[in-house]
C-alpha cells in the first residue's frame, strides 16, 4: 500500500488560550486518524483537513477517541466518508541498521502566501533513513532526513513545527510517528515514537486494549510484523465479500489474506490481525485455505466489537489429481457440528457461516479478557518452552487440562476427535478454562499423515506400521504430549518418549503415571479422555497437598 496522499491529514487544534496549532496525522482506517498526543494539550476544538485546495477537499470536526501522554499517541474519530483499507503497523529491529523510510506532513517551513493575501501550509514528503540505535534512553527512533530545510533565524519556532504526528513509513508499514525535533540534533534529525514501544510506555496497562481495538491490531512488539523497505509499494488486495458474491477483482483461488485486510461475511465485517494470518494449499481435497484471528468491526455506533477465528476455503477445480467426486464442505460440517451439539465452555461458538459457490467461510468466537484484549493461546502464555514449569504454573496447567479433557470427552461421546491439538489451538480464558480454537480435524475422516505438528501421535505418522488409525485415542496422546512438553520443557518422542521423571524428577507420581500411560505407542493401551482428566485433577490435588501422596 504505502502512503496515500488523500489520507494524509492536517490536524488543526484551536486551544483554550485562543491560539491555533497545526500538526499532522494519517487516516489509518475508516473514520480513524492517528496522530500524537502532545499537540492536543489544552485543545478546545480539533479539526482535520484532507486534500487541501483540491477538488475533493474536506475539513471535518474530530473527536478525541483515545490519547495517552506516556506513549504520545492519540486517535481521532472523524465522519466516515469513504471506506478505506486499514493500514498495517510494523516494527524496526535494532539489528536492521540503515533503513529507508518516508513521511508526509505539514511543517512550518512549507508556509506559502496566497496571491490574494493570506497564507497556507503545503505538504512535505520527507525521505530519509531510520537510525534504530539512536535515542535509546528516550525510547524513540531517529529519522535522518536526506534533504533538511534551511534554518530560519527570523522565527522562534523550529522549521519542523507542524510535522508532529506524521506517519513514518518503511515499505508499506507504519513504524511510528514523528514526535519532536530536538534543536541541538540539527535540522536533519527527528524523533519518532516507535510503534513497538507504545504498549510499554502507556500511562496505565489497562489502556492498551482500547487502543488495539481502535487500530485493529496487536501492539506487543512480538506481534508486530518486521517492516521491510521496498523499492515499489505493493498494492493491497481488495477486500472479499462473501455471502452475496465475491467482489475481489482477482480470480478467487489466487487471493491471499494479509494482516489489515477486511473480510465481509453476510454483512459482518472482520479486520484481520497480522500475527495469525496464514495461507496454504490443502491436498485432500485440493483447496486453498486462508485463516487468521480477526476483529469483528461493530456495524453501528454503540455496538461492541468482538474477536473471532476466521477461516475460508476455495476448491481448486483444476488441481492435479482432483476428479471432482468429493465436494468441499469441511467448514459447513464444522458449522453444523457446533450449532447442533450442546454448548460447552471449552468449545467455540459458531458466529457466522457463508457459502458462495466453491468458497466457504466460517467465523467462530475467540474469547476476550476482562480488559477487552483477545485471550492468549497457550503458546502466548508459555512462549518458547525451555524448562519445567514451577509449582504454581503447573497447578494452573493441570486444572485447565483436566477441564480440556472433559470438553474433549464430550466430543468423543459424539464420535468426534479433534486430532490437531497444539499450543496454538488452545486459548486460555480469563477464568482459566481452555477453549478449543476450532474443531481441528473432527469433521474429516482419519488418515495417516494428518496433523503434522509437534504433537503428532504415532498412528498419524505415514511410516507407522500396523492397523491402528487416528481416532479418539489420538486426542489423549496429544493432550498428554502438551502437558509433557510444558512440564519437562521437551516435546516427547512419538514412539518411545522418556519417562516424565527422567526430565522432571519432582513431577507428582500420579501425573507421571498418567502421562506415561497416555503416551503409549498403541492407541488401545491409552486411557480415555475422561480417565486422563481424572488423573490430572488428582495430580493437581497432590500438588496442592489436598490429596494422597
Amino acid at each position: 500500500m504505502g502512503v496515500v496522499a488523500a489520507r494524509v491529514a492536517e490536524v488543526i487544534v484551536d486551544r483554550l488560550d485562543g491560539e491555533r496549532e497545526r500538526a499532522s496525522g494519517y487516516l489509518i482506517r475508516t473514520g480513524v486518524v492517528l496522530t500524537v498526543q502532545h499537540v492536543l494539550a489544552g485543545a478546545r476544538r480539533v479539526c482535520v483537513r484532507f486534500n487541501a485546495d483540491q477538488s475533493d477537499e474536506r475539513t471535518e470536526p474530530a473527536q478525541v477517541l483515545w490519547a495517552d501522554e506516556g506513549c504520545d499517541v492519540a486517535v481521532l474519530g472523524v465522519p466516515d466518508g469513504h471506506n478505506v483499507a486499514p493500514v498495517p503497523l510494523g516494527r524496526i529491529d535494532d539489528a536492521d541498521g540503515h533503513t529507508q523510510c518516508q513521511a508526509v506532513g505539514f511543517p512550518a517551513f512549507k508556509l506559502r502566501p496566497y496571491p490574494a493575501g493570506g497564507s497556507y501550509r503545503d505538504s512535505h514528503n520527507a525521505f530519509g533513513h531510520i537510525a534504530p540505535l539512536s535515542n535509546r534512553r528516550e525510547g524513540t527512533l531517529e529519522l535522518v532526513v536526506s534533504a533538511p530545510p534551511e534554518p530560519d533565524s527570523d522565527s522562534p519556532w523550529s522549521p519542523w513545527a507542524g510535522m508532529s504526528g506524521a506517519a513514518v513509513w518503511v515499505g508499506d508499514h507504519i513504524v511510528g510517528m514523528i514526535s519532536r525535533h530536538h534543536p541541538k540534533d540539527g535540522l536533519r534529525m527527528l524523533a519518532v515514537v516507535r510503534t513497538d514501544a507504545w504498549a510499554a510506555r502507556l500511562s496505565a496497562p489497562d489502556r492498551l486494549a482500547p487502543l488495539e481495538r481502535l487500530l485493529g491490531t496487536r501492539l506487543e512488539p512480538a506481534r508486530l510484523p518486521r517492516a521491510r523497505a521496498i523499492t515499489e509499494p505493493s498494492p493491497r488486495n481488495a477486500p472479499i465479500l462473501v455471502g452475496g458474491g465475491l467482489t475481489d477483482r482477482r480470480d478467487p483461488p489466487s487471493r491471499e489474506w494479509r494482516g489489515g485486510d477486511e473480510v465481509t461475511v453476510n454483512g459482518h465485517t472482520y479486520l484481520l490481525f497480522d500475527d495469525d494470518v496464514a495461507n496454504h494449499v490443502a491436498s485432500d481435497p485440493p483447496a486453498r485455505v486462508r485463516q487468521g484471528r480477526a476483529l469483528r468491526i461493530a456495524p453501528v455506533r454503540g455496538a461492541e466489537s468482538a474477536y473471532v477465528w476466521l477461516r475460508q476455503t476455495d476448491r481448486l477445480h483444476k488441481a492435479p489429481g482432483y476428479g471432482g467426486t468429493r465436494q468441499l464442505g469441511d467448514l459447513a460440517r464444522e458449522h453444523e457440528t457446533l450449532t447442533a451439539g450442546a454448548s460447552d465452555p471449552g468449545l467455540p461458538v459458531a458466529e457466522c457461516f457463508a457459502r458462495d459457490g466453491s468458497t466457504e467461510t466460517l467465523a467462530v468466537t475467540w474469547p476476550a479478557t476482562s480488559s477487552g484484549a483477545a485471550c492468549p493461546t497457550l503458546r502466548d502464555c508459555h512462549g518458547a518452552v525451555t524448562g519445567p514449569l514451577d509449582t504454581w504454573r503447573l497447578g494452573r496447567l493441570l486444572t485447565a487440562m483436566a477441564g480440556l479433557c472433559r470438553t474433549v470427552a464430550k466430543l468423543h461421546a459424539r464420535g468426534l476427535s479433534h486430532r490437531a491439538l497444539s499450543l496454538d489451538a488452545l486459548i486460555r480464558r480469563d477464568d482459566g478454562i481452555l477453549q478449543l480454537r476450532d474443531l481441528g480435524l473432527a469433521v474429516r475422516s482419519p488418515r495417516r499423515g494428518e496433523s503434522v505438528g509437534a504433537y503428532q501421535a504415532p498412528e498419524q505418522h505415514l511410516s507407522r506400521r500396523g492397523t491402528s488409525s487416528p481416532g479418539l485415542a489420538t486426542d489423549v496422546h496429544q493432550i498428554a504430549a502438551t502437558v509433557y512438553h510444558l512440564t519437562t520443557g521437551r516435546v516427547p518422542m512419538a514412539e518411545t518418549p522418556l519417562p516424565v521423571t527422567a526430565l522432571a524428577a519432582r513431577t507428582p507420581p500420579t501425573l507421571a503415571e498418567a502421562l506415561d500411560a497416555a503416551l503409549r505407542a498403541q492407541p488401545d493401551a491409552r486411557p480415555t479422555a475422561r480417565e486422563l482428566g481424572a488423573a490430572l485433577a488428582k495430580a493437581r490435588a497432590e500438588l496442592s497437598g489436598k490429596g494422597p501422596r
